[in-house]
């Protein structure tokens, strides 16, 4: 009895108490028994609030430094990625500068070895110019120079007599002339007239060897005579003729002029052949004069 009539007055208590208000901080908690959960909701309010981890434990906080760290890191990378790559651009500006001084270089180098070059060609065409120079000047020096010696009449200008004159050739050079060749013509012209120069000489003398210093002569005469076969016409032989009246008027009176003219060929030690031309008249009293224009001479390069 005394368990049934304590049951009774809880139960009467918990029907009073339903009619009164909650406290304000129950009713908020209070679980909505129409919701699930709603008893677990109930028993966490109920239960002792936890405190929160530190800061520095929460993986949150781990992944922004570590994000942090990495960030910098990258900076960091690419500060050292752009002064390699600025030192690489200023070494490859270096470089190309010193590739085009190179290549300039180069060229001025090249230029200067092609002056030098022309340089060096013109000094030695210079030095062969000038021992061709000294070998020519030395064998000009050397060489045999035949001239005129002299020119005279052998015999008197007079009716009857062969008119014979010498004409002598000398060496002035300071070495022999060799295969010395001279030929002669003694010829009468016309008054005005020229005489025939370069025709075949009247007399020839094959001299050999002069030495330097040594005269020799030569006579042709005025007029020769030939005999000669008539059945054939081959001359039998030559001989002098006399000067006749008509020639010796013709010279005297000045109608005529006998002309002596020839030619002289030669070789000198060095194997160069020479020659050389003269011509003269016979003037007043048989005295010799030059003719104008019958002086010539080979240019010592022949």
């Amino acid at each position: 009895m005394g368990d049934r009539e304590k049951t009774d007055r809880e139960n009467q208590e918990r029907q009073s108490n339903a009619g009164k208000p909650l406290p304000p901080i129950l009713a908020r908690i209070a679980p909505d028994p129409k919701q699930p959960h709603s008893n677990e909701i109930q028993n966490q309010a109920n239960a002792d609030p936890e405190r929160p981890d530190p800061w520095f434990k929460n993986p949150a906080w781990h992944m922004v430094w570590i994000t942090l760290f990495l960030f910098a890191v990258g900076v960091y990378t690419a500060k050292i990625f752009h002064r390699q790559f600025k030192e690489m651009q200023a070494q490859t500006k270096i470089l190309n500068s010193q590739a085009k001084q190179a290549a300039s270089d180069s060229v001025e180098s090249a230029r200067k070895v092609d002056s030098q070059l022309t340089i060096a060609r013109q000094q030695a065409k210079a030095a062969q110019d000038s021992a061709d120079a000294i070998k020519t000047q030395m064998r000009v020096d050397q060489r045999a120079w035949i001239s005129l010696g002299s020119i005279k009449s052998v015999s008197k200008f007079a009716v009857g007599e062969p008119f014979t004159v010498t004409v002598g050739i000398k060496n002035l050079g300071k070495t022999p002339a060799r295969n010395t060749y001279t030929g002669i013509f003694i010829e009468p012209r016309l008054k005005g007239q020229k005489p025939r120069l370069e025709r075949d000489a009247q007399v020839a003398m094959a001299s050999g060897i002069i030495l330097p210093n040594v005269e020799i002569y030569n006579s042709p005469i005025l007029t020769m005579c030939s005999e000669v076969n008539t059945n054939t016409g081959q001359i039998l032989a030559k001989f002098i003729c006399p000067l006749t009246q008509d020639e010796y008027d013709a010279v005297t009176s000045g109608s005529q002029t006998i002309y002596v003219h020839g030619r002289v060929t030669y070789y000198d030690v060095f194997n160069h052949s020479h020659w050389f031309t003269f011509c003269y008249l016979m003037g007043a009293n048989e005295t010799w004069v030059m003719c104008t224009g019958g002086q010539r001479a080979d240019n010592d390069r022949e």
